[in-house]
């Protein structure tokens, strides 16, 4: 065993040292690259050979840096300057850590442009802000959250920029999405437009408490339940959210009937040495099982109010089998169990079940994405 370990170190210690040696002047070079030279350099520095193949790699490295930056220059979007200075900042922090090598630093010039980062994030701050104001004029929500994040990226580089902190703040109240959920509705060629479904608004309102209600801890949104009465609770909202069932089915119920044969044996007596005695019962179990199967399709719509236009959709397919079981007997009483006796006392299911009950029993097995989904699209 020992013998092994020492032979995988060798080996190790072998392919570690040749690594620099594979390494030609005018491969391609990555940063796993240019470290591992780094680190046989650290070990070897007057090896001229390994030198120069250093010296290639940080040349390498710095061009291609360069190069993106220059890239972004070439069009100063908001999105490209911030490019640019997360750039530079790298490129600062590459310069950095081969002016710390006292070995490397005399092997090349490691540049500085710091003076560059500073005139850069004034320009990505200048930029993001303007950007910021033109999307405030829209004076909706989207539109409002996205000039949020603007500010929000030139609050963290300059605190103090211009008028950031009272334009924020502006951009916040206007980002918050005031939405209403609407009682879930029937609709199609059987149920033309129903909003007596689901006890008049009971999925509307556990959605409303779920997602924060109007005192939401996100500070993106609020919401209200829709009163299914007439009229809101929030008469102006931004987003109008409509459960709607597109398809409900609910299937023939099914009947099957068949019988189930139990004994037990009985103690009857006892014989002459006093030895209990038994005889067997029978009794048969007539039982009934009823099947019924309903199928349902929800979509949610989110719709623009001020753009008067929906603006994200989805479906939902599920089903929900209900299975029912009564029973009756004929022979002894006494050969039946006590589950028996429980299925003949109470039928085992729920009965005759609306279509209010059914439509809950899909829903939830559908309502921890259906809120999920709510939160994604509105928080």
């Amino acid at each position: 065993m020992k013998s092994t370990f020492t032979t995988l170190i060798i080996c190790y210690l072998c392919i570690a040292c040749n690594s620099s040696k594979k390494f030609a002047v005018g491969d391609d070079v990555n940063k796993n690259t240019y470290e591992r030279l780094l680190k046989d350099f650290g070990k070897t520095p007057t090896d001229k050979e390994l030198a120069t193949k250093v010296k290639y790699a940080y040349e390498q490295l710095e061009a291609d840096q360069v190069n993106a930056i220059a890239t972004w220059q070439a069009n100063p979007t908001p999105e490209n300057l911030e490019r640019k200075l997360n750039g530079l900042i790298k490129l600062q922090q590459f310069y950095d850590a081969a002016a710390a090598n006292a070995d490397l630093s005399k092997l090349v010039s490691p540049g500085n442009v710091n003076r560059e980062i500073i005139d850069t994030k004034l320009l990505a701050a200048e930029a993001w802000y303007d950007y910021a104001e033109n999307l405030l004029q829209n004076q909706h929500w989207q539109s409002a959250r996205a000039a949020q994040d603007a500010l929000l990226k030139v609050n963290g580089w300059f605190s103090n920029y211009k008028d950031t902190k009272n334009r924020l703040a502006e951009a916040t109240e206007l980002g918050i999405v005031d939405a209403v959920i609407a009682p879930v509705r029937t609709e199609g060629f059987f149920y033309g437009d129903n909003y007596n479904t689901y006890g008049n608004g009971e999925l509307s309102r556990q959605l409303t408490a779920d997602l924060g209600g109007r005192y939401g801890t996100g500070k993106r949104l609020r919401v209200w339940a829709d009163n299914p009465y007439g009229g809101n609770y929030n008469p102006n909202p931004d987003i109008i959210v409509e459960p709607v069932w597109t398809r409900w089915q609910v299937d023939p119920e099914r009947r099957n009937r068949y019988d189930r044969n139990v004994s037990k044996q009985m103690e009857i007596g006892r014989d002459s040495l006093n030895r209990p005695t038994y005889r067997t019962v029978y009794a048969t179990l007539h039982i009934t099982e009823m099947t019924l199967e309903a199928k349902g399709e929800l979509q949610i719509r989110i719709s623009d109010v001020m753009k008067n236009k929906l603006i994200d959709n989805r479906f939902w397919s599920e089903s929900f089998m209900l299975q029912n079981r009564s029973g009756t007997y004929s022979g002894d009483a006494n050969a039946l169990s006590s589950q028996d006796w429980d299925l003949l006392r109470s039928p085992q299911g729920n009965g005759n079940p609306d279509e209010q009950w059914l439509q809950r029993k899909i829903l939830e097995k559908i309502y921890p994405d259906v809120l999920q989904y709510l939160r994604n699209q509105l928080q």
